[in-house]
């Protein structure tokens, strides 16, 4: 099973939710809400938000997917 999310060139890209350590939200220091995926060494990948809504149910949504392995 993978976790799909966007790099920061706007490609796709899929995750083995098994390599997957920790998920985490933040809000930066603009104001943006941040959701961090760190993998397995040395990779992270970090998606962006400017609504807290949004960034809830998606961080909701990688919570239940993680669970799912």
């Amino acid at each position: 099973m993978f976790l799909e999310t966007i790099t920061f060139l706007g490609n796709d890209v899929l995750i083995p939710i098994n390599r997957i350590e920790y998920i985490m939200l933040n809000i930066n220091e603009k104001g943006t809400y941040v959701i961090t995926i760190k993998g397995e060494g040395k990779y992270e990948w970090v998606e962006h938000f400017s609504n807290n809504k949004l960034a809830l149910e998606r961080y909701d949504q990688i919570k239940n997917i993680i669970k799912a392995k």
